[in-house]
């Protein structure tokens, strides 16, 4: 159980777009250096490396550039492309340790179309997360929403999950997800399963941390994406004993996965 990591600042693509060009530079830059680099104070370093570490982009020990974020230093250094912002998603919402944004996301949202600002303060209430700072957790619920939802379009605005309507939110589905981000996620799951060969398609429909459950994406949509994996070779689609599965083909890494899509856009 993980809250308040962000120390109450929101999720900025513009300032961790910045941040990922320092550190690539500047690794071992103490929190001076930085925050007169970036010009942001002490506090906001600390906030600003605690997404970097929850996104998968840095290293918090060794100072480093995961290989994700050297990926997106070098393919997509604005952080702006569509499936830059499926992935941070995913990544995001796929970590036990971010608890507000993955237990919203894989256990609070599935199931509903709407909700209010009370609802997710009512689900957040529960004893489970008694032991939770009740200021840090209305700090993070705040910035979960605005991640999503808020006005300025810095965080994964874009992505349409979440729409401010009157007092409360609607829920959507994340439209046009690259078919290789559903490779990526789908071999990143399979790293998390001890390399299991196959899965069922129901699992990736209503597994928590699936792309049906992390991206609200229907079963139509998701097999469109898996028809597309298969033409890369990177799946195979299969009725087995009246269950529709799908096969891993090959050993391709997540990373791979995604790097080849920006070669071939």
């Amino acid at each position: 159980m993980n809250v308040g990591w962000p120390r109450t600042f929101g999720l900025d693509l513009d300032l961790t777009r910045r941040a990922l060009q320092f550190y690539m530079n500047c690794p071992d830059a103490g929190r001076s250096e930085t925050e007169t680099q970036l010009g942001i104070g002490g506090q906001k370093v600390q906030g600003l490396n605690s997404w970097l570490k929850y996104l998968d982009l840095r290293d918090p020990h060794t100072g480093q550039l995961s290989s994700l974020g050297q990926l997106l230093w070098r393919a997509d250094p604005s952080l702006t492309d569509r499936a830059t912002l499926c992935v941070l998603h995913y990544v995001l919402v796929s970590n036990p340790e971010a608890t507000v944004w993955y237990e919203a996301i894989n256990h609070f949202l599935p199931g509903r179309d709407s909700f209010s600002p009370e609802d997710l303060k009512a689900y957040f209430d529960q004893p489970q997360f008694a032991e939770s700072s009740p200021k840090q957790l209305r700090s993070d619920r705040g910035l979960f929403l605005s991640t999503y939802a808020g006005t300025e379009r810095r965080a994964f605005q874009a992505l349409g999950l979440l729409e401010a309507r009157g007092t409360g939110y609607v829920v959507r589905q994340i439209q046009d997800v690259p078919a290789p981000v559903l490779g990526y996620c789908l071999y990143d799951r399979r790293s998390r399963h001890d390399l299991e060969t196959t899965t069922e398609i129901r699992r990736l429909l209503h597994e928590t941390g699936s792309p049906g459950i992390t991206m609200r994406i229907p079963e139509e949509a998701l097999r469109r994406g898996l028809a597309e994996l298969e033409s890369l070779g990177l799946v195979s689609i299969a009725r087995i004993a009246d269950i529709d599965g799908v096969a891993y083909v090959g050993h391709a890494s997540p990373l791979e996965i995604l790097e080849q899509y920006y070669r071939s856009r």
